[in-house]
């Protein structure tokens, strides 16, 4: 299993958009800590969840766009465009 910094690592050292791999990597950073997997079915739900014990959570999902208008929908689909780049590093390895 990849470490947090390998992941955002090898997802920074791939990126062919520089934005997206910011943002996966800032995922990657919120999450660090929380036991979240970033395979999960409900990873919207389980980072809403823990998010009053892990601020950085909170912090991240002002910025996610989407959840501030209440657009879970739309968040739930940048959330997966994040994701696919996590996936794709830790696959690989």
């Amino acid at each position: 299993m990849m470490t947090s910094d390998e992941i955002k690592a090898a997802i920074l050292a791939g990126a062919a958009d520089p934005m997206w791999a910011g943002r996966a990597v800032s995922m990657v950073e919120a999450m660090d800590g929380t036991g979240i997997d970033y395979d999960s079915q409900n990873l919207l739900d389980e980072m809403i969840a823990s998010k009053a014990a892990h601020p950085q959570l909170g912090a991240f999902l002002a910025t996610l766009p989407g959840f501030g208008s209440g657009d879970l929908a739309e968040a739930e689909k940048q959330l997966n465009f994040l994701t696919m780049q996590v996936r794709a590093v830790t696959r690989a390895n």
